[in-house]
């Protein structure tokens, strides 16, 4: 439903019709009007640049993060080689080290099989004759020592 008022707007009076005109807004109210369209258009425009300067500030940003991201998992991966690396080398001097001790065990159990019988058979010398035959079971204990060596 509509409603419209105007003085000469009246029934069957067709003559008055060209005397109704839509009210125009007067200048004042269109200066007023334009004064509030230009400042509001203008602080969008304000806004609008700064947002445009927040996004290229956001994606400088990121650029530096994907950067620093991407150089972290290089470093990343150079340390786990040198971890490996270091592992490896470790894991050999281990094996090198428990291969010296076993052999110096078997040396050490040599040894002193070889001076169980130099100490018993210097007891046995000592029983027979003198100073020759130690001389002689002293020569044989050192090349025993020698070739176990």
């Amino acid at each position: 439903l509509w409603e419209f008022r105007h003085d000469k707007f009246r029934r069957d009076e067709k003559h008055q019709l060209p005397f109704i005109k839509r009210k125009t807004p007067t200048r004042k109210s269109w200066a007023g009007e334009n004064q509030n369209d230009v400042q509001r258009s203008e602080a969008i425009l304000t806004e609008l640049i700064q947002l445009k300067q927040r996004q290229e500030l956001l994606e400088m940003n990121l650029i530096q993060v994907m950067n620093t991201n991407d150089s972290l998992w290089n470093d990343l991966v150079a340390c786990k080689q040198q971890q490996r690396e270091i592992q490896d080398n470790l894991q050999k001097v281990l094996y090198f080290l428990m291969s010296v001790h076993q052999a110096d065990d078997q040396k050490q159990s040599q040894l002193t099989g070889v001076l169980d019988m130099t100490h018993n058979s210097q007891s046995m010398s000592n029983l027979s004759s003198g100073p020759l035959n130690d001389g002689m079971s002293h020569l044989h204990l050192s090349s025993r020592i020698v070739g176990s060596v």
